[in-house]
């Protein structure tokens, strides 16, 4: 398995196990993904919160929806599951999805709490991703380069 390939199973399956754990999470609370989301959405525009409130919602809900397009490329092999991945950074940190998707399930068992730490860690994690992705770009441009 080449380092490219093995770097995107790996991010594939992390965003896998993303939308693994979002599904779970909220049918464990007897709530259906994405569409309970959208209800509930409406439920607070009843109340005015704001004119951001729409944009930064539709912005969450697609980059949801991102996540799930992206495990799919990287484990398809696409050219442009990289790409995707470099726009969603900005995202994912907004909204705190993290490409790591155990990422929460540390920072509770950290002897701090400290939101810097969580924060810290959800920096570290998208850089980790996007340098890996830009690692294993440059493995590829040497290995297919003419001697």
């Amino acid at each position: 398995m080449s380092k490219r390939t093995a770097t995107f199973v790996f991010w594939g399956c992390m965003d896998l196990l993303y939308v693994a754990h979002h599904v779970w999470a909220n049918l464990a609370k007897g709530r259906i993904p994405i569409y309970d989301d959208v209800l509930a959405f409406q439920q607070v525009q009843l109340s005015d919160p704001g004119p951001l409130a729409l944009p930064l919602f539709s912005l969450g809900l697609l980059t949801m929806v991102s996540i799930i397009v992206s495990a799919w490329l990287f484990l398809s092999g696409s050219r442009f599951a990289r790409a995707l991945a470099y726009v969603q950074v900005p995202f994912r940190l907004i909204f705190v999805m993290p490409s790591l998707p155990f990422i929460p399930w540390i920072v509770p068992l950290a002897a701090t709490s400290n939101p810097v730490f969580g924060i810290s860690l959800l920096i570290l994690c998208e850089a980790a991703k996007v340098g890996t992705l830009l690692w294993s770009k440059g493995v590829q441009q040497r290995q297919t380069a003419p001697p």
